[in-house]
């Protein structure tokens, strides 16, 4: 007998082994920003200084359309993540977690995020739940800023820190 787990979005587990499988979550159809995703193991995330022009990794979900699934890190580490996005609102790893959306058990080391409003090394700004996270690193943006979450508007954290730096310019 077969078991195949179906998370909310109508798919399987999807296994996230890389930053280019990371980067997909919303900007490919079989990434659903409502699907259910587990890393398998850490990640260096050192290349993405490189990405785009140099405005690096582009955050997953946003204010219109924010992540709703269910993320589970595994106890793994994504390692050296590259953001800079100054002009940007809802900048982090996740640009927006939304109602419902879930961030577990990951770490982000060495994080370098910059962005406007809401900006933060795991998260712009959640509505959802962040359990069993935690950042260090550097975080630079205008308002509403700060080392795991820039703005926790409706949602809850626990069992998180993070530690680094946060400037500001309000």
């Amino acid at each position: 007998i077969l078991f195949f787990l179906i998370g909310a979005s109508g798919y399987g587990v999807i296994q996230i082994s890389s930053i280019q499988d990371l980067q997909k979550i919303g900007n490919d159809p079989g990434y659903p920003l409502d699907g259910e995703y587990e890393l398998t193991q850490d990640i260096d995330a050192s290349d993405t200084i490189n990405w785009n022009s140099g405005a690096g990794f582009v955050p997953i979900g946003t204010a219109t359309n924010p992540f709703v699934g269910r993320f589970d890190g595994n106890g793994h580490k994504i390692h050296r993540l590259y953001i800079n996005r100054s002009g940007q609102d809802n900048v982090g790893l996740f640009g927006c977690i939304g109602t419902g959306g879930e961030v577990l058990n990951l770490g982000i080391e060495e994080g370098w995020i910059q962005g406007n409003y809401e900006t933060g090394i795991l998260v712009g700004s959640s509505g959802g739940m962040v359990r069993n996270c935690y950042t260090t690193g550097m975080v630079l943006g205008s308002y509403l800023i700060g080392g795991l979450v820039g703005l926790n508007y409706s949602g809850t954290i626990t069992q998180s820190y993070s530690t680094g730096g946060v400037s500001g310019a309000e």
